[in-house]
């Protein structure tokens, strides 16, 4: 994983261990070993957004602004939980067939469940813009011409598991006979998939 990145030394922070150190190296990568923690890390840090508290804010944020807001629920994963989205627009009402003449604009997060910073940063849209409406003339014109919707958590299931102390688990979630598995959401999309050339078949 990249952790962080300064494009003026031309130094890359990333999370990874010796051997792929030494892979990078073979690419004219030098690099050096800042930390190298003993043990692993603890479960993500309960201040961030899990599935029940950004479900919690979600569903506040459209009580709060119920004529430029609706939550809805776009799907259930494998476990169970709702994946839901946030739409933001001046027609927010279910069925309202002036909606289906504005274009929209989707904003999502948290495919691989350990980026957990991601949904605070989609979700943080929704009352940026809700609060600025009628303030700010380019924000209220974009809400007027635009549904703009806000999915912060694509994969709950696989941030459950995060924040149950798996705090590197990547994946969505699937357990047989106590085994627990699951897909990359991030590279399992049908469009085009693979043609990065950087999917794995895992």
């Amino acid at each position: 994983d990249v952790a962080g990145t300064n494009w003026k030394s031309g130094e890359i922070e990333i999370i990874t261990n010796k051997a792929r150190l030494k892979i990078l190296e073979q690419f004219n990568f030098n690099g050096h070993i800042l930390e190298s923690p003993k043990q692993s890390l603890a479960a993500a840090d309960k201040r961030y957004l899990n599935p029940s508290s950004l479900n919690q804010k979600m569903r506040e944020l459209a009580q709060k602004f119920p004529h430029l807001s609706r939550v809805q629920e776009i799907g259930k994963t494998i476990q169970g939980r709702p994946i839901l989205g946030l739409l933001i627009s001046t027609t927010p009402v279910a069925g309202d067939q002036r909606a289906e003449e504005k274009p929209s604009l989707l904003f999502d997060g948290e495919h691989h469940a350990r980026e957990v910073m991601t949904p605070e940063i989609v979700f943080d849209i929704g009352p940026f813009l809700l609060n600025n409406y009628g303030k700010d003339e380019f924000l209220t014109h974009f809400i007027n011409s635009w549904n703009i919707w806000l999915v912060p958590m694509v994969n709950p299931d696989g941030s459950n598991l995060v924040f149950s102390g798996k705090n590197m688990w990547r994946k969505n979630a699937r357990e047989s006979n106590g085994t627990m598995f699951g897909v990359d959401v991030n590279r399992n999309y049908a469009y085009n998939w693979n043609k990065c050339q950087g999917s794995s078949s895992m």
